[in-house]
């Protein structure tokens, strides 16, 4: 034995050498593979993670996931593709812009969803409506935004990352210029007892 890891509950020996790295990456990959559709089947089968709550008897691993959620939701912005899932006015969508507050409106007509916005046939900015809805440097940010040339999905991606995609080190940055507690964020009573017992 020249190498030796855990995973969650899970113990691996391997060798130490190119081969034995590359399979360590491949039962890794399935191994994360199969641990988040065991998640999705046992916690929310019917919504996103991010909707659920710890529900009963929980694992410990599922206790971490949704100690972190709140971060995670610090994090997540929409990238607009049809806009038929993102709410104009609750979710994070344009950039460096948390959320659009209704006050910041300047039209009376009630749009609710970024697909308002959007000419469908076009895949254009309806710049006129966006004008008369928003003040100055939201409008602006708003008609920056690309919009791709075929009918697309909305989704979501991490706002620290030009790629939109999420590495643990963004997380962390994101909590050390947090304001708040960050054990608010933590499981730490059940931390401590799960490492008392190791």
């Amino acid at each position: 034995m020249s190498h030796l890891l855990f995973v969650d509950d899970c113990i691996l020996f391997g060798e130490a050498t190119a081969r034995g790295a590359r399979l360590f990456s491949t039962i890794l990959r399935e191994y994360r593979s199969c641990s988040a559709k065991v998640l999705k089947s046992k916690y929310y089968p019917q919504s996103t993670c991010l909707e659920v709550r710890l529900g009963n008897i929980p694992s410990f691993t599922w206790k971490s996931i949704c100690a972190s959620k709140k971060l995670l939701q610090d994090g997540l912005c929409w990238r607009v593709g049809n806009g038929k899932d993102v709410s104009i006015w609750n979710d994070c969508w344009v950039p460096e812009i948390n959320v659009i507050k209704r006050q910041d409106r300047t039209n009376g007509e009630e749009l609710e969803l970024v697909s308002n916005l959007i000419d469908s046939l076009c895949k254009k900015w309806k710049s006129e409506l966006v004008i008369n809805t928003f003040l100055g440097e939201t409008t602006q940010k708003i008609l920056k935004i690309p919009l791709a040339k075929t009918d697309q999905a909305d989704s979501q991606v991490w706002k620290g990352e030009q790629s939109g995609e999420y590495f643990v080190h963004n997380a962390y940055k994101l909590l050390q210029e947090s304001t708040m507690d960050p054990s608010s964020k933590l499981l730490q009573a059940d931390s401590k007892k799960f490492y008392m017992k190791l």
